[in-house]
């Protein structure tokens, strides 16, 4: 039977209903929530990097150990009867911070009924309709969550934290800061990797005709492994950037010079390098030929909305989410995880109840209202890398001194 009142008990029936109707056939919300998770797979651009814990952390905190990994100091030889000597200790130091919360809801109103109640014709076309409808919000609810984790853990990766502002987190709380401790010594400006003789970079920003963007990662490079903050094999380590950086990459001259010389064996007339573009084949040749590791760029944005006050209309607005002024050089593979904590349900009853999905690292909360239902989707995690202290940074906006 078609409802006809709205009523919460007939409104949430409608909703029952359609799920049911479904070519998936669900029993119930909390089987919906936990067996349909395809519909908000896009935005789970965070999982190229990062894994989730596979167990929650109960106390809401999470652990970053630095200093899994160190340099070995060689034995010294010694006299049979000489006692060993001393080295410093390289302690394994642990920091931690409580894992913040994440959320965003949608209200499933009357509206959505009433629409499709106007169109339909019998009780499955209506019970299609809502479903549709069911399924579309609750998937840009979920995705918003996902959308903010990718968006989080590429500025954790690119800077070292993440800082929530009006803009990139709109209705949110301001200055809430996670950070995972970056070495200070891992970061240097343009030109600040070279040392001794090996001085292939310029201190100048790459946005200068006189900097040398591909000398720079050379330098930073030969650092890594010199150090020993990361393994001399290239297929080890990998560049990461922006979009952005990466286009001023491939258009700066030095860098069109360079590739260009390299693939016509010196044969290109230097006044047609200005007409040379370089293609993402091209670069990456060149970094193999140099043995230098390959680069993966991040196309990723984040999306938020706010108040534009000259025509007071609600405005969506892009954020690059990884930073456009820093360049990467770290391990390969997956850079750390999302370590997480159940959402209590403490509050839960059988008129709101709480769902879970991911395992129960995602909960969505159901409020009944008088005009519909209110869905919340919130989640407690945030991103650890594996081996801060194996991350180096360059600010290629800034000179070297």
């Amino acid at each position: 039977m078609i409802p006809q009142g709205l009523q919460d008990a007939n409104f949430y029936e409608l909703i029952k209903g359609s799920l049911m109707y479904s070519d998936n056939a669900y029993g119930s919300l909390s089987d919906f929530f936990r067996l349909e998770p395809n519909y908000w797979q896009d935005e789970k651009s965070w999982q190229t990097i990062y894994a989730l814990a596979s167990y929650e952390n109960p106390t809401r905190t999470f652990a970053q150990m630095i200093g899994n990994e160190s340099v070995p100091i060689m034995a010294t030889y010694l006299a049979d009867d000489a006692e060993t000597p001393l080295i410093t200790n390289q302690g394994l130091e642990k920091q931690t911070g409580d894992i913040p919360r994440m959320g965003q809801g949608h209200f499933f109103s009357t509206k959505t009924y009433d629409d499709a109640r106007k169109f339909s014709r019998t009780v499955g076309e209506l019970y299609n309709r809502v479903y549709d409808a069911f399924v579309i919000d609750t998937a840009k609810l979920i995705k918003g969550v996902h959308a903010q984790r990718s968006f989080t853990g590429y500025r954790i990766e690119s800077t070292g934290e993440y800082v929530s502002t009006k803009l990139n987190n709109s209705g949110g709380i301001e200055n809430m800061k996670i950070s995972v401790h970056p070495l200070a010594s891992n970061t240097k400006k343009c030109g600040g990797f070279g040392f001794g003789t090996h001085n292939k970079g310029a201190k100048e920003a790459w946005s200068s005709a006189s900097a040398k963007p591909l000398g720079d990662l050379e330098d930073m490079f030969y650092y890594s492994w010199n150090s020993r903050i990361l393994s001399a094999d290239p297929a080890k380590a990998v560049f990461r950037m922006s979009r952005t950086a990466y286009d001023l990459l491939c258009g700066h001259t030095d860098t069109k010079t360079k590739v260009a010389m390299w693939k016509s064996g010196l044969l290109i007339d230097a006044t047609n390098v200005q007409y040379y573009e370089v293609t993402d084949a091209d670069l990456q040749g060149y970094l193999s030929a140099r043995r230098l590791p390959k680069i993966e760029v991040i196309d990723y944005f984040g999306f938020t909305q706010y108040l534009d006050t000259t025509d007071m209309t609600v405005k969506r607005k892009e954020m690059e989410a990884f930073d456009a002024n820093s360049v990467i050089l770290r391990y390969s593979g997956m850079f750390g995880e999302f370590q997480w904590c159940r959402v209590s349900n403490i509050f839960a009853t059988s008129d709101d109840p709480v769902y879970y999905t991911e395992n129960g690292a995602i909960a969505i909360q159901e409020d009944k209202a008088k005009k519909g239902i209110r869905f919340s989707a919130e989640s407690l995690c945030a991103p650890v890398p594996y081996y801060i202290e194996k991350v180096l940074r360059l600010k290629i906006n800034e000179a070297a001194e």
